[in-house]
């Protein structure tokens, strides 16, 4: 996923994204979990792939405070060049924290 279509999926399909962010808690709930070693829904499921794509809808799309993200970040599931890791650990920081002081001091 690239910012811009989490941007268009955002302003367009909004409820249907955490629909399916939803629904995928209810039928593959270890779905964060890297080296997860069991299969969902007949193997259809893979934890390596749909990590990181649910990590990025939940911090693009649905624009998840960075206390609510760092519960998903799991290990890398590689030791070394782990794309999938960098790029949630990058969203992860650009995420907005919910902690953010609004008082102005």
């Amino acid at each position: 996923m690239v910012p811009e279509l989490a941007q268009y999926l955002r302003t367009h399909a909004l409820n249907l994204a955490q629909q399916t962010v939803n629904e995928y808690e209810i039928t593959a709930p270890y779905w964060f979990i890297s080296k997860f070693e069991s299969e969902y829904g007949e193997g259809v499921l893979r934890n390596l792939y749909d990590y990181q794509a649910l990590f990025q809808a939940r911090a693009w799309i649905l624009k998840e405070p960075r206390e609510q993200l760092i519960k998903y970040l799991d290990v890398p599931a590689v030791e070394r060049g782990d794309l999938f890791f960098i790029q949630n650990l990058v969203a992860l920081l650009e995420a907005e924290s919910s902690l953010t002081n609004t008082s102005g001091s």
